[in-house]
């Protein structure tokens, strides 16, 4: 939407508009690549690449088999050890023991705040809201059987998932809420409406609202590989999809992704164009609790 079309935009004192976007995904870099790759419908389910070992070696193409995975596949991104840590003025002990999810958020925390055009050092002090969505966090897994190296840095950077939200808001000086948020596969989309809901109850005047999901074990896989609710080819699509839905488009949702959701008549004075106005958030228990599939679903 530009402001050349002013017919669109309602001053509707309760309407969220958001104003910057940025996200890395499985085969797609940005958000825009995201975009050409769904209406592509080309699938980024690949092989599993060198650095992610522990996938291949546990390998087994026999569904259920104690101890392995069926799928050796799934939606990777590339460059999870690089990092430029001086930028977030973190040391190098710190920004190593950090996770990798930490690590993304405020790297696109910065690209959204860039590409809504504020820039960083505005939001000091500002009622800036961080909300961020996360189901899971097993850096600290691969960390923890070293007891001689556990430190403050480890538990508070891999172990504690509110330091997701908590280390951007650190890192931007935000003094508006600070919240992470767990709903499993909804948990992007409920931050994203609880940063919505709390500008309009006035609590902040913007938001960064967003998630982050990285697998970096084994461990789940096995666990979701007993009862066969992993697919082989390691794709996320319903059985009921369409073949021209992409599977990484489904799991690239839990990847990195902010945006800076702000209230509609305060946005259209800040930036010439916005992204969208969201949202809403509704749940069904019964469909959310996991049941094992039949195996039979999978065999085709």
């Amino acid at each position: 939407m530009s402001s050349s079309t002013p017919t669109l935009l309602r001053a509707d004192d309760r309407a969220i508009a958001v104003i910057g976007m940025s996200g890395r995904f499985p085969g797609a870099p940005t958000v825009a690549a995201l975009w050409d790759l769904l209406a592509s419908g080309d699938d980024a389910v690949t092989g599993a690449p060198s650095d992610r070992p522990w996938l291949r070696e546990p390998h087994d193409p026999r569904p259920g088999t104690q101890g392995r995975v069926l799928p050796d596949r799934g939606g990777f991104l590339p460059g999870l050890d690089l990092f430029d840590a001086a930028f977030f003025d973190m040391s190098p002990r710190e920004a190593c023991r950090t996770d990798p999810q930490t690590r993304l958020l405020l790297e696109v925390a910065c690209e959204a705040l860039e590409d809504a055009g504020i820039p960083v050092g505005r939001l000091s002090r500002s009622r800036t809201g961080v909300f961020i969505g996360n189901t899971a966090g097993d850096y600290w897994l691969r960390q923890v059987a070293d007891l001689d190296g556990l430190d403050f840095y480890l538990t508070l950077g891999a172990q504690v998932r509110a330091a997701f939200s908590g280390r951007l808001a650190y890192a931007f000086d935000l003094h508006g809420p600070t919240v992470t948020v767990d709903t499993a596969c909804s948990s992007s989309l409920a931050a994203v409406h609880l940063a919505c809901q709390s500008l309009r109850a006035g609590e902040c005047g913007a938001a960064l609202a967003g998630g982050a999901n990285l697998i970096l074990t084994p461990y789940e896989y096995v666990t979701y590989g007993r009862p066969a609710r992993c697919r082989p080819g390691g794709g996320a699509r319903s059985p009921t999809a369409p073949p021209t839905v992409s599977s990484a488009a489904r799991q690239s949702v839990w990847c990195c992704s902010s945006r800076w959701p702000r209230r509609w008549p305060q946005a259209t004075e800040y930036v010439p164009s916005l992204w969208a106005a969201p949202s809403a958030m509704t749940g069904s228990p019964v469909a959310a609790w996991p049941r094992p599939p039949s195996t039979g679903r999978f065999s085709s």
